[in-house]
C-alpha cells in the first residue's frame, strides 16, 4: 500500500494485511511526507511489514541516505533512473517502477540489488487503469528473471481479476483505497487485500 501519509493510515493498513508500506519522498508527489514523518510512521508498524521509500530522480547519495537514516528494506525509483543508477546503489534492494513498454529493457541481465520490477500504467498515484489483457500477453512472451509487481488503477473490485488472471508477485495500490487525495480509507484497504486473498487462494 503505497502513498501512506500518516501513522494512524500505516497502522490500519497494516492491520488490514499489507505486507509493505510505501512513502513517497518525492517533492512533487501530492502524497510527499518528510523523513520525520517517514520515520514516525515507520516506528509504529508491526514487524514484518516492509517499509519502502519512493524516489523520483533523486541523487545517489540522497537516496542512500534516506534509505539508512529511516532503515528503509527496499527503495522504489519512479523516475528516468537507468541500471547503471541501480548498480551505483548496490547495498540497497531496489524495485524499479516501469510503464509496460519498457519490459524489452529488463529482460537480459540485471543488477543483483534489483529485486522487481513494478509494472505500472503511468505515473504512480493517478488510479489510470492498465490494459491487462495486454500486459498479459507482453508478459507470458518474456521471460523475466525477477518478480514482477503489478499496478495501475488497482481497486477492491478489480484486483482480484488481476491477480487471477496474470498471477504477479504483487500488487501495489494507492488511489484505489483512499477516501481523498493522500488520505486512505480503512475498509477500502480491508476490502482490497480480501478481495486479493481470495483470489490468492482461488
Amino acid at each position: 500500500m503505497c502513498g501512506i501519509t500518516s501513522v494512524d493510515n500505516a497502522q490500519q493498513a497494516a492491520a488490514a494485511g499489507a505486507d509493505a508500506i510505501g512513502m513517497i519522498l518525492w517533492a512533487k508527489s501530492p502524497r510527499l511526507i518528510e523523513t520525520k514523518r517517514a520515520a514516525e510512521i515507520i516506528a509504529s508498524l508491526p514487524p514484518l511489514v516492509s517499509r519502502v521509500g519512493v524516489f523520483v530522480d533523486a541523487g545517489v547519495s540522497f537516496v542512500m541516505q534516506c534509505a539508512r537514516a529511516l532503515k528503509l528494506d527496499c527503495v522504489q525509483l519512479h523516475g528516468r533512473e537507468s541500471l547503471d543508477y541501480v548498480m551505483a546503489m548496490r547495498e540497497l534492494r531496489v524495485i524499479r517502477a516501469i510503464r509496460s513498454e519498457q519490459l524489452g529493457d529488463y529482460a537480459g541481465d540485471l543488477p543483483p540489488n534489483l529485486v522487481a520490477l513494478l509494472v505500472d500504467s503511468g505515473a504512480g498515484g493517478t488510479g489510470i487503469e492498465q490494459d491487462w489483457a495486454t500486459l498479459d500477453q507482453q508478459l507470458k512472451s518474456m521471460k523475466l528473471s525477477i518478480p514482477v509487481i503489478l499496478a495501475g488503477g488497482l481497486r477492491a473490485d478489480n484486483v482480484g481479476n488481476v491477480v487471477r488472471k496474470l498471477r504477479p508477485f504483487g500488487v501495489d495500490v494507492s488511489s484505489g483505497i483512499e477516501r481523498e487525495p493522500a488520505i486512505k480509507d480503512d475498509e477500502r484497504m480491508r476490502a482490497f487485500v480480501r478481495s486479493v486473498m481470495t483470489a490468492d487462494m482461488e
